[in-house]
């Protein structure tokens, strides 16, 4: 029989390859994985060392490094989002409102769609209060949180039906639509239906925010989005996303 050592009184099976003998002559186990070191696969009964599966700890450390780099990135380009809308709308306000915001909503538009939808929401909320701080948007306290609340419409649209990797062309379409129409109703409702109504302001200023938040968002919206859409790809392909 094959595997079976013969001897004078009784078959005792013979020992495995490469394992030692015990006190009958029988096996005292297999010999320890190390034939598989040379194929690349990793003793499962030992952790830690050198070309062996690592620890638990070892395996929360890496975890925990990479959620912290990963954090890290998303705050920083966050905040550079940020620098780079009010930086634009600073350079760009000599040019007149269409410029200056297809620039904003193109840069709300990138940050939502190659950063994240916390980002893009981080961006909307926060960039009007820093405009108004800095003397570039309108110089009336009351609008500040309006125009704030017209951007986030404007990401969470565009984030929550196009963000998120590859999407059919018909859905950023849909989106690209939805997020402009939306925050040119949410401004025009807020500042030109309702603040405009109820604040103490002059007729020439009634005029001039009525005009600056009516249909020009939309077109500054669409502009806006529909050239962050044809760079996002471009982007995330640059940073590997």
């Amino acid at each position: 029989m094959q595997g079976v050592k013969r001897t004078g009184k009784r078959n005792i099976p013979a020992a495995p390859p490469g394992g030692g003998q015990g006190p009958s002559g029988y096996g005292t186990g297999p010999a320890p994985l190390t034939f598989l070191r040379p194929c690349g696969i990793m003793n499962p009964f030992k952790t830690g060392g050198r070309g062996e599966r690592p620890s638990h700890r070892e395996q929360e450390d890496v975890y925990m490094k990479s959620a912290v780099n990963r954090r890290a990135l998303y705050i920083t380009e966050t905040a550079v989002m940020t620098a780079l809308l009010i930086v634009l709308q600073a350079v760009t306000k000599p040019a007149g409102q269409y410029v200056t915001g297809t620039c904003v909503n193109g840069a709300l538009a990138v940050s939502v769609l190659a950063v994240g939808l916390w980002s893009g929401v981080t961006v909307a909320a926060l960039s009007p209060f820093f405009a108004f701080l800095l003397g570039i948007g309108p110089q009336l306290p009351q609008i500040v949180p309006a125009i704030a609340a017209g951007n986030l419409v404007f990401v969470l649209l565009l984030g929550l039906l196009a963000g998120g990797g590859e999407v059919p062309l018909w859905r950023r379409g849909i989106a690209w639509l939805a997020a402009a129409a939306g925050k040119f109703a949410a401004l025009y409702l807020l500042v030109v239906k309702l603040l405009c109504a109820i604040l103490p302001l002059k007729e020439p200023q009634v005029a001039m925010f009525t005009a600056m938040f009516s249909y020009p968002q939309l077109v500054t919206a669409l502009a806006g989005g529909g050239i962050a859409l044809l760079l996002t790809p471009l982007i995330r392909r640059a940073v590997r996303r």
